[in-house]
């Protein structure tokens, strides 16, 4: 992937499988050094095994937890005094069935169980904890920039009835780097002035993910394998050009995923002249037709 380039640092979370163990691997085979973050007690012995010593350390990790994650960035500053790259690479699918009829009907009292939001706490939360940490740690030093990799899916650009908190994570994923709303409205393009990007990975459904385990029926042959996301990775890493890009990672190869760019601005007035179109009844653009009454 990218040469030494100054023995570079990441962060990795989602360490001990998956994507964040095969780009821990390529990395470190292209020397750089890797801290290693993964909620596994026994995960360090393991990956330990696997590099040569000195190239990497291992902290256990929970993401959700503010405190847990700052201690990952700080044992990585601690241990090599500067940090180039964070990649968020951790995902958990829903804990529960929001769709089931609670024994509720006829009690209107009863206690509701709160519900469990495991799925937006990793997806989502961990995700902005990441990439507030990778901030600070890029910034101790000045004119080195910085480059953040989130890894989303393919399920944030679509809906998926079987899932829906790890949907809304994976849609909220994508606005945080996609230049046409939400957080990265802002983010791409300011924290460009300070040589840092953020991107975002969207793969598509990979043999042993969580998607590809609730459907088992989805054809072998149009699966994803890592192949294409290692390459996304490399070309956002070699390439501090691209910043609010989406990388979609589908079947054997890597696109661009085609998001409508607008400045401000025009997205005020588009949103004003549909507002009146919608009062007016008029049509908007050239599919969408907007009524005055339901």
């Amino acid at each position: 992937m990218a040469s030494s380039k100054e023995n570079r640092v990441a962060v990795i979370t989602g360490a001990c499988s998956g994507i964040g163990l095969a780009l821990t691997k390529d990395l470190i085979s292209r020397g750089w050094r890797v801290a290693l973050g993964d909620v596994e007690s026994s995960g360090g012995d393991y990956l330990f095994s696997l590099f040569p010593l000195g190239s990497s350390i291992y902290v256990e990790t929970d993401v959700t937890s503010w405190e847990s994650q700052s201690a990952l960035f700080r044992a990585a500053y601690e241990k090599w005094g500067r940090i180039d790259f964070h990649t968020a690479n951790i995902c958990v699918g829903d804990r529960e069935n929001i769709f089931p009829r609670r024994n509720t009907i006829g009690n209107p009292h009863r206690a509701i169980q709160r519900p469990d939001l495991q799925a937006l706490e990793v997806d989502l939360t961990a995700v902005v904890y990441g990439t507030y940490l990778a901030l600070h740690y890029f910034r101790q030093t000045p004119g080195k920039g910085g480059q953040i990799v989130l890894t989303s899916s393919l399920a944030g650009l679509f809906s998926l009835s079987i899932a829906p908190q790890y949907i809304i994570a994976k849609h909220a994923a994508i606005l945080i780097k996609s230049q046409l709303m939400g957080w990265t409205k802002s983010m791409a393009p300011n924290l460009a002035k300070e040589g840092i990007t953020i991107n975002a990975i969207l793969p598509g459904m990979m043999p042993k993910s969580l998607m590809a385990e609730r459907t088992p029926k989805f054809p072998k042959e149009l699966m994803t394998p890592l192949g294409p996301v290692l390459k996304a990775f490399n070309m956002f890493l070699e390439n501090p050009a691209l910043n609010g890009v989406c990388a979609e990672c589908s079947s054997g190869d890597v696109y661009f995923a085609d998001l409508p760019q607008s400045s401000e601005a025009e997205m005020m007035d588009n949103r004003r002249k549909e507002m009146v179109a919608r009062l007016n009844g008029k049509q908007v653009g050239k599919n969408y037709v907007v009524r005055s009454q339901l």
